[in-house]
């Protein structure tokens, strides 16, 4: 077996303590444990980094590598923030059965990273957009998943009847504030990348800005997240739940696109 893949499956073993205490009831009783499986769960994701970090020579890039990072980063700022944000950690219901689903994408994909050789001057610069990009991906997921639990608290309050699930999610004004909250970071981190991309370009003697792929993404992501900044603190509830319904649609979206791409990558080309 491939070092790359025994790395993963790792990683993906670390994932479980935070997946199963998830659930559980009474968790703000054990805040300190939770935060110390989330620390395991954020460290052990960085082994599915480390796997091809020893198997490439230079910076390993690749779907994999991508999925690992993100989780890893995810996980570390949900337990940063759950030290200012007072009941943070009680998204973990719908958060790590996320991960844990990206986990299993990223391990599939275990192996198949390439190198990328930094240029000299230009590694820290570098270093510095990858985990710009990083914390942008990582606060906007939780502001999706704050999102998601916002919409179960209203459906239950709605029909009178909370769940199991509703009653372990963060209180409807706090999961508000997470969303907003994640919002305004996304896209202040965003902002600083795109800055940061800029330079990168100006040091490569290269024009300002380049209509690529990459570029109108990332241009279209701060101007979406923008906009849903302010349909969010702006609107009436009507536009509050289409702004929520949206991020929901993103959580989809990052997990079918994982899927189209294992159609494409492996059971078609095999």
């Amino acid at each position: 077996m491939p070092q790359p893949i025994l790395f993963s499956l790792v990683a993906l073993i670390s994932l479980l303590p935070a997946l199963l205490v998830a659930g559980s009831p009474g968790r703000r009783e054990f805040e300190g444990r939770q935060r110390l499986l989330v620390l395991v769960a954020a460290v052990g994701s960085l082994l599915g980094f480390l796997g091809p970090l020893l198997a490439t020579a230079g910076w390993p890039a690749g779907f994999s590598v991508a999925l690992w990072l993100s989780l890893s980063v995810t996980l570390t700022v949900l337990l940063l923030l759950s030290f200012r944000w007072s009941g943070l950690l009680d998204l973990s219901p719908l958060l790590m059965p996320y991960l844990f689903l990206l986990g299993l994408l990223a391990t599939v994909w275990s192996g198949t990273a390439q190198a990328h050789r930094l240029q000299g001057a230009f590694d820290g610069l570098f270093l510095l957009h990858v985990l710009l990009s990083l914390l942008t991906y990582a606060a906007t997921t939780l502001a999706a998943v704050a999102g998601v639990a916002v919409l179960l608290q209203q459906a239950a309050l709605k029909s009178k009847r909370p769940t199991r699930l509703t009653r372990r999610l963060p209180a409807l004004a706090e999961g508000e504030a997470f969303q907003v909250g994640f919002l305004k970071i996304a896209e202040t981190v965003l902002g600083v990348g795109i800055v940061t991309g800029i330079a990168i370009r100006l040091m490569h003697n290269q024009p300002l800005i380049e209509l690529d792929h990459k570029t109108l993404l990332s241009l279209a992501a701060f101007a979406l997240i923008g906009l849903l900044l302010l349909v969010q603190t702006r609107s009436g509830l009507r536009g509050q739940r289409a702004a929520r319904l949206a991020l929901g649609a993103y959580l989809l979206l990052t997990l079918s696109y994982p899927g189209v791409k294992f159609v494409t990558d492996v059971l078609l080309a095999s």
